[in-house]
């Protein structure tokens, strides 16, 4: 690199949307979703605080790198049984050119962690995430908790990547399905009242997570322009399940094709039960009631990945198994991604900093906080003609 060379990093503008669409084409897919600048603008804007806060590396006003922070805030146990609430970012999309790996994407991530307090992130990649943890003391869960269930044998068997004799997925979905009745989806709740409720019930355990306030719910799943959701249950009696179908793309398993996966994102209990490591019958049911619609919809599985493992009696109870507990096991070994269907994709994991002026990095446990499939850009689409919205 010549010494009159300039290496700039810099907030992202909404001007500098075609050099890194350019960026991102050249150095990513040529047909990567956030190609779709409506899907980009979105994902990207996030809620709090929606001034830009990604980061743009430059080589002489160049596009070298990209370190895409998603505005957020945040609860976060404190002190004396108290939470604080502070912004924050979700990191996604981290990407430099292969000749400025190093020092320079260090210093990348090293700016991101000036300006913010706290951030997230999930589906990192091994390499990254080892940087992350070394270099900038985050903490990390390699394998989140995902619960996984058959709604229909034939569609499930072609699902595993292990195989197993088709008898023991009939006896399973047999057990799940019996004496369960279908639970109608709703349009989108009112969103003061979910707020008020996660609040409710997450702050007195003191649950580290995304603070899911009513401008949460809005921009997250009601404005989405990835997809479309469904909205399960009265949070204020039974609780609410968030969730969408999923279409499976495979061109080597004609038989999958277009085969709908159920993917739970959002458990959210309208008690302290559930969150408490306990049974919640009025829960079980309306997670229940969902699965059992969406076969009617002829989906063929479910999933829900969730950092706590405070859910785990109810999740046991409505028919689920832990696929991360009994990774070994095969009839648990599901595709973690179909679109396109992926058997061997690296599993979904999580990771957090929290590092407040006042009293440095604060680091709750794993099981004390709430990550779901939606933290930082992992559910939206990967392929760009599936955009919802767009």
């Amino acid at each position: 690199m010549k010494s009159s060379d300039r290496i700039e990093i810099r907030i992202y503008k909404d001007n500098d949307w075609e050099i890194l669409k350019d960026y991102i084409q050249k150095n990513w897919r040529s047909d990567h979703p956030f190609c779709n600048k409506s899907l980009f603008d979105w994902q990207f804007r996030g809620y709090g605080n929606n001034n830009n806060k990604s980061l743009l590396l430059l080589h002489n006003n160049v596009v070298v790198g990209f370190r895409g922070i998603i505005p957020s805030l945040y609860q976060i146990p404190y002190e004396n049984n108290k939470m604080k609430v502070v912004e924050g970012g979700s990191i996604a999309f981290w990407k430099v050119a292969d000749k400025y790996q190093g020092v320079s994407g260090l210093k990348l991530q090293s700016k991101a962690n000036e300006s913010l307090l706290v951030m997230t992130g999930s589906g990192g990649k091994e390499r990254a995430l080892k940087v992350l943890q070394i270099f900038f003391g985050f903490s990390v869960m390699e394998l989140a908790n995902r619960y996984v269930i058959p709604l229909d044998v034939k569609g499930y068997h072609n699902l595993l990547r292990n195989k197993v004799d088709i008898s023991q997925i009939k006896e399973w979905t047999t057990n799940v399905l019996r004496g369960s009745k279908d639970h109608m989806p709703s349009d989108c709740p009112d969103i003061n009242i979910i707020a008020e409720v996660w609040k409710k019930t997450t702050f007195p355990i003191g649950i580290f997570s995304l603070y899911r306030n009513d401008e949460f719910w809005k921009w997250r799943y009601k404005d989405s322009k990835g997809f479309k959701y469904y909205f399960f249950g009265n949070v204020e009696k039974e609780g609410l399940i968030i969730a969408r179908i999923e279409n499976t793309i495979s061109e080597e398993n004609r038989e999958l094709q277009g085969r709908g996966v159920f993917r739970i994102i959002e458990v959210i209990p309208s008690n302290i039960r559930a969150w408490k490591g306990e049974g919640d019958s009025l829960l079980v049911e309306l997670i229940r009631g969902a699965i059992l619609w969406a076969r009617e919809q002829d989906c063929i599985a479910v999933d829900f990945c969730c950092s706590t493992s405070r859910f785990e009696p109810v999740m046991k109870s409505a028919g689920f198994r832990n696929a991360s507990i009994e990774c070994s096991a095969p009839i648990c070994s599901m595709a973690i991604l179909f679109q396109p269907l992926d058997y061997i994709s690296r599993p979904i994991n999580y990771y957090y900093r929290i590092n407040l002026p006042e009293k440095g990095f604060i680091r709750p446990n794993f099981d004390n906080t709430y990550m779901v499939k939606s933290e930082g850009d992992q559910d939206r689409p990967n392929m760009v003609t599936n955009c919802f919205n767009s």
